[in-house]
C-alpha cells in the first residue's frame, strides 16, 4: 500500500497514532523548508489529492493485474478500500467547512511560526496562492466524479459497486464535501453551484449526487458555523431547487421503485429515501410548510402531495422512515403558522382604529394568513385520507412481523393528527377521519412499546368531553398496563401480548408518564364508566381461579385506578359535602371540561363512591392468592 492509505488503513485498524495524524492534518498545516529555494506546505488538501491518487492507482492495479501476467499467475489480493474512502471523506469534510479565507490565515500563521525560514511577503503570498489552487483543483476533482455516471454504475452482481468511489456511503461522503466547500465559499458559491451546475443539467447528472448535494447544503446551512445569508440565499433557490429538481426526482424515484429486479427496487428506493430527507432538511433550513411546498411545486407541474401519499405505499422502510421525518417538519411549521395568526388578530383588535395605516397592514396580512390557513386545511384534509388508507397496510405489516414500518406509521399519524387536532376534535375537517382514527387505534393496540408508545401519547388530544373515543381507548390503554409476560419470565401462550420490545425500566417510565397522562384524559372524559370499567375488572380478577397470569392482571388494574386515585377519591368524598361545596365543584369541574350545563355533582359523586367501594370491597372479600411480591411490579423484576 501507498503512504496515504496505509495510514487510513492504521487509522481504521484503531492505531491512535494514525488516528492522531488525520486529526491534525485535517486542523493544520506543516511548512517544508529542508530546501529553502523551493518551500512548500503540507495539510488535507495535500494528503487528500495523494489519496484519491492511491485509491484510483491501487484499483487501476487490481484491475488490470491479468492484462500483463499468465493465465495461471496469482493475482493479488484486492482489498476493499470503500472504509478507506469513507474515513478520507470524514476528515476531507472538516477541512472543507473552512473558508478560502480561513485557510489562507492557517498558511500564514504556519508561515509565521517558522524558526529558521523568514520568506518575503510575495514568497509567503505564494504559498498561500499554491494552497488556494491546489484546493480548488482537488474540489473541481471530487465534484467532477460525484457527479461522473461511471462512479455511480454498478458490477454484474445487482447492487456491487465498481469503485471504493461507487459505494453509496461514500459517494454521499464525497456529495457533503461538495456541499460543505460551497457553504464555507459563501452565498455566491452556493448559487453558482446550484444554479449553474445542478438546475440546468440536473436531468443529465446521477439523480443521487444531485439529491445528496442539495441534502448536505441544507444541513451545512442548519449547523451553527453557516456564513450570514447562507439561509437567505437557499431560500431564494428554493422555486428552482424544490419544485424543478427534487420534486420530479422524488416523483420518478417513487414511481420507478415497484419495478422489477432486486437491484432496481433497492436502488430507486435508496433514491426516493435520500430525496425525501432531501426535502426534509430543505425544508427544515428555509422555513417552509405545507402550504408554501405545494405552491413551489404547483408552479412545475408537480402534485407533491399525490407524490407524497404514493410514497406511504412504499415497502421500504427506509422511504417510511424518511417520509415520517418529513411529516414532522412540515407540519411543526403548522402550530407555528396558527400562533402567528392569533398574534395578529390580536395586535389588529388592539390598534383598531387608533393607527389606521397599521391597522389596514395587519389586516391585509390577517387575510393572508387566514387564505393559507384555509389550504392548509385542505392539503391536511388530502394527507388524513391518504394517512387513513395506511390502516390496512399497517394491519399486513403486523401480521409479518414489521416493526419498524410499523413504528413509522404510527409516526405519521401521530403528526398529521397533532396538525388537525382542532379539526378533528370540533368535527369540522373537510372529509372523514374515520380511517385515520383506525389507523390510531390500530397503532395503539400494538405489542411494541416503540409503537403503541408514540400514539398513545397524542390520542388524548382527540379526547373531549364525554367523547366516545375516551370509552374506545379505554381497553387498549388497560392491556397496556399490564407487565409484557416476556419480562418477568411467563410463557406468551398464556395470554395475546408478544415481545414488547423493551426492558423492564423502559416500560415503567412509559407506564408512568405516557400511559397514566392518557388514562387521565380517559377518566376526565368518561369518569363514572372509567371507574366501573376498573372495578368490574378488579372484581373478575379477585374472582378468577389462580393463574401466573392473574396477578399481573390484577396489578395492571389497580394501577388504572391508581393513576386517577386522588381525581376519583376527592370527587367521592363530595356525596357527603354541604349542596355549596357541590356546587362550587360542579361549577369549577364544568369550567375545566367546557361545559356550559351544570353537572350533577351530588350524582356523580355517588357512583365515584360506589364505584370505589365494589374495588375495595372486591379486595376485602377474598384475601389475595398471591404474594403481595407478586403483585408489586417493583420487587418482582
Amino acid at each position: 500500500m501507498d503512504p496515504s492509505l496505509q495510514a487510513l488503513d492504521r487509522a481504521l485498524r484503531g492505531d491512535a497514532g494514525s488516528l492522531s495524524f488525520l486529526e491534525r492534518t485535517a486542523s493544520i498545516y506543516v511548512l517544508d523548508a529542508t530546501n529553502p529555494g523551493a518551500p512548500s506546505t503540507y495539510g488535507c488538501w495535500n494528503f487528500l489529492n495523494q489519496a484519491l491518487n492511491e485509491v484510483e492507482r491501487y484499483e487501476s492495479a487490481v484491475a488490470n493485474y491479468h492484462r500483463y501476467h499468465s493465465p495461471g499467475a496469482q493475482p493479488p489480493v484486492a482489498q476493499n478500500l470503500e472504509g478507506h474512502v469513507q474515513l478520507l471523506a470524514s476528515m476531507s469534510r472538516r477541512a472543507a467547512r473552512r473558508s478560502p479565507t480561513s485557510d489562507r490565515n492557517l498558511i500564514g500563521t504556519c508561515i509565521a511560526n517558522a524558526a529558521r525560514y523568514h520568506p518575503s511577503a510575495a514568497e509567503a503570498q505564494s504559498l498561500i496562492d499554491l494552497n488556494c489552487q491546489l484546493r480548488e483543483r482537488v474540489m473541481g476533482r471530487i465534484a467532477a466524479m460525484v457527479f461522473d455516471f461511471s462512479f455511480h454504475r454498478t458490477g454484474h452482481v445487482p447492487g456491487t459497486p465498481l469503485s471504493a468511489f461507487s459505494n453509496p456511503v461514500a459517494m454521499e461522503s464525497l456529495c457533503a464535501i461538495v456541499a460543505a466547500n460551497s457553504v464555507a465559499c459563501g452565498p455566491e458559491e452556493i448559487s453558482h453551484l446550484v444554479m449553474d451546475w445542478i438546475v440546468p443539467s440536473f436531468d443529465s447528472l446521477p439523480p443521487f449526487a444531485v439529491v445528496a448535494v442539495t441534502m448536505h447544503l441544507a444541513i451545512e446551512c442548519l449547523g451553527k458555523g453557516a456564513p450570514a445569508g447562507t439561509a437567505k440565499e437557499l431560500r431564494k433557490l428554493s422555486q428552482d431547487v424544490l419544485g424543478k429538481v427534487l420534486a420530479p426526482i422524488l416523483a420518478d424515484a417513487v414511481r420507478e421503485s415497484d419495478a422489477e429486479g432486486e437491484g432496481t427496487i433497492n436502488r430507486n428506493h435508496r433514491l426516493a429515501a435520500l430525496t425525501l430527507r432531501s426535502l426534509d432538511r430543505w425544508c427544515a433550513a428555509t422555513e417552509l410548510g405545507i402550504v408554501q411546498l405545494k405552491r413551489i411545486c404547483s408552479g412545475c407541474n408537480v402534485n407533491i402531495i399525490d407524490v407524497i401519499s404514493d410514497s406511504l405505499y412504499s415497502q421500504a422502510e427506509i422511504v417510511v422512515d424518511a417520509l415520517a421525518e418529513l411529516f414532522e417538519t412540515l407540519l411543526k411549521r403548522n402550530s407555528k403558522d396558527d400562533l402567528v395568526l392569533e398574534g395578529i388578530k390580536l395586535a389588529s383588535s388592539m390598534i383598531g382604529a387608533h393607527n389606521s395605516s397599521n391597522h389596514s397592514v395587519l389586516s391585509s396580512t390577517e387575510e393572508m394568513m387566514k387564505q393559507e390557513e384555509i389550504e392548509r386545511e385542505t392539503i391536511l384534509a388530502e394527507l388524513v385520507s391518504a394517512v387513513g388508507m395506511q390502516r390496512f397496510r399497517f394491519t399486513g405489516r403486523q401480521s409479518h412481523g414489521d416493526t419498524a414500518v410499523c413504528r413509522c406509521l404510527a409516526r405519521i399519524a401521530a403528526s398529521i393528527t397533532v396538525a388537525t387536532q382542532t379539526s378533528l376534535r370540533s368535527g369540522s375537517l373537510q372529509g372523514s377521519a374515520d380511517g385515520l382514527i383506525d389507523l390510531l387505534f390500530k397503532a395503539a393496540s400494538h405489542p411494541s412499546m416503540h409503537v403503541c408508545g408514540i400514539v398513545i401519547e397524542v390520542l388524548p388530544l382527540l379526547i373531549g368531553p364525554e367523547s366516545d373515543l375516551s370509552i374506545r381507548l379505554l381497553p387498549a390503554l388497560q392491556s397496556k398496563a399490564i407487565v409484557p409476560f416476556s419480562l418477568v419470565g411467563l410463557s406468551q401462550s398464556g395470554g395475546s401480548q408478544e415481545d414488547c420490545g423493551v426492558d423492564f425500566h423502559e416500560f415503567e417510565n412509559f407506564r408512568e408518564h405516557i400511559l397514566s397522562e392518557a388514562l387521565v384524559a380517559c377518566y376526565r372524559s368518561s369518569r363514572v364508566y372509567f371507574l366501573r370499567s376498573c372495578a368490574s375488572a378488579i372484581e373478575e380478577f379477585c374472582n378468577a381461579d389462580h393463574t401466573p397470569h392473574i396477578p399481573y392482571q390484577l396489578e395492571a388494574a389497580l394501577f388504572c385506578v391508581g393513576a386517577v386515585a386522588m381525581d376519583a377519591s376527592k370527587r367521592a368524598l363530595l356525596a357527603n359535602a354541604s349542596p355549596a361545596a357541590q356546587a362550587a365543584a360542579a361549577k369549577a369541574s364544568s369550567f375545566r371540561r367546557g361545559e356550559n350545563q351544570s353537572l350533577d355533582i351530588a350524582e356523580d359523586s355517588k357512583r365515584h363512591s360506589e364505584q370505589l367501594a365494589r374495588c375495595t370491597e372486591s379486595l376485602a372479600k377474598k384475601p389475595i392468592f398471591c404474594d403481595v411480591k407478586s403483585i408489586c411490579i417493583g420487587t418482582n423484576v
